[in-house]
């Protein structure tokens, strides 16, 4: 089966770094008996592209950038995943990350390949020998060539049993060739056009941190996935993640304020994704990663695109509140605890004193009202709210809920 074959705008600056890369591996491929990477430079362009100028980050200092015309060349890269004997495929790499509760596999699938969910979980473990042992990546295999049959089979092989696996055509050393080879055709590294790209560094990222910096860089630029950034070729977009990227280690980039709001979503967005019920690929990983306190760079992507998830979830979670109709909740005198957002609080002044009148909302779009002349709760704010059912009554055709003697606590 034929690499999706990558394509991007590399400086010239660039060029020479990445042809090294390619003509080392290329050289071990031949050693090795290993099929090389096809490598292809296309005419020279002038791309505009957005230069992040850094500063300190121990400093304090503020990030600046600039629009600058810089000399590309088009390049294309391209491999083809092998053939195992047997009639296996190579199907992922699971990388072996050491987490706080033991060790984590994260998986990177081959372009068209899929696996099912249980070697996102399998770890160290071998399929072949049964060991479990320390390990920094095994390899998933599937019987079969082409398209997926409900009669292939999948493997998990540790790199110690490829050998013994699959017999004399690969060795250990060259299925971890292939995979790195694999990995050589994300050009993202070698897209950067200051020598400052953090890509392709071996530094660890506190996940909380980096979370905090990508929730302050959503808020300022939007979000744009590393997909969207690589697809567009007037060199002005830049991945989310790689300006998060640039801000955590040096400092703030410009314009770009982090604030306490920032970290509270970014813990918000852990919480979210380590509480999912994660049935897909990419919510299996982005929920490893949520559950780690350090991930390697090549998982900044994934850690990035958590802020991004979860504030779809909340909108479409809000929209789907909005669109349903409220319906009265418990029975008059019943005593009743529901989770409610405050849409609003209205006040007023009696012969009794202040009242409040909140009205609330959970997120099946029910409507609450509480008259309160005691408590004032926050607008915007969710509680978890312990009242008794007054009564129900209509307001302008929408039916609500009225709370009396209510305690609340923030949920």
């Amino acid at each position: 089966m034929t690499i999706e074959t990558t394509s991007a705008l590399v400086p010239v600056a660039n060029l020479s770094a990445l042809q090294d890369k390619i003509a080392k591996l290329n050289r071990r491929a031949k050693r090795l008996g290993c099929a090389p990477i096809n490598f292809t430079i296309g005419a020279k362009q002038i791309a505009e592209k957005s230069q992040v100028i850094i500063g300190d980050h121990d400093q304090g200092a503020v990030t600046t950038s600039r629009t600058i015309k810089v000399e590309c060349v088009s390049v294309t890269v391209a491999g083809d995943s092998p053939v195992l004997p047997g009639g296996w495929n190579l199907v992922a790499r699971i990388q072996l990350v050491q987490g706080d509760d033991g060790v984590v596999s994260i998986a990177h699938l081959v372009p068209g390949e899929t696996m099912p969910t249980r070697f996102h979980n399998v770890g160290n473990t071998c399929d072949h020998c049964g060991f479990n042992r320390t390990r920094n990546d095994v390899f998933v295999v599937r019987s079969g060539a082409g398209e997926l049959r409900a009669t292939d089979k999948f493997m998990q092989v540790g790199r110690t049993c490829i050998s013994d696996f699959l017999g004399d055509k690969y060795t250990p050393s060259q299925l971890a060739l292939i995979a790195e080879c694999l990995a050589c055709l994300d050009l993202r590294e070698f897209e950067s056009y200051d020598g400052e790209g953090f890509g392709g560094g071996r530094a660890m990222l506190d996940v909380e941190r980096f979370l905090t910096v990508s929730a302050a860089t959503i808020r300022t630029y939007g979000w744009v996935s590393r997909s969207a950034a690589k697809n567009d070729y007037s060199g002005r977009v830049i991945a989310t993640a790689d300006i998060a990227g640039e801000a955590y280690w040096n400092a703030s980039k410009a314009e770009l304020t982090i604030t306490d709001a920032d970290n509270a979503l970014a813990l918000a967005a852990i919480d979210w994704a380590t509480s999912q019920d994660a049935n897909n690929d990419y919510m299996i990983n982005a929920q490893k990663v949520a559950n780690l306190t350090y991930i390697p760079v090549n998982l900044a992507g994934i850690a990035a695109s958590i802020v991004s998830s979860y504030q779809r979830d909340l909108g479409r979670k809000a929209t789907a509140a909005a669109a349903a109709p409220s319906v009265w909740q418990g029975n008059p005198g019943e005593r009743i605890t529901r989770t409610l957002t405050v849409e609003r609080v209205h006040s007023f002044d009696g012969a009794y004193g202040t009242t409040h009148i909140h009205n609330f909302k959970d997120n099946s779009g029910n409507v609450f009202v509480w008259f309160s002349s005691r408590a004032k709760l926050n607008t915007g704010t969710t509680y978890s709210v312990t009242g008794t059912v007054k009564k129900h009554s209509d307001y302008k055709g929408t039916p609500q809920t009225e709370l009396s003697r209510c305690k609340a606590a923030a949920a």
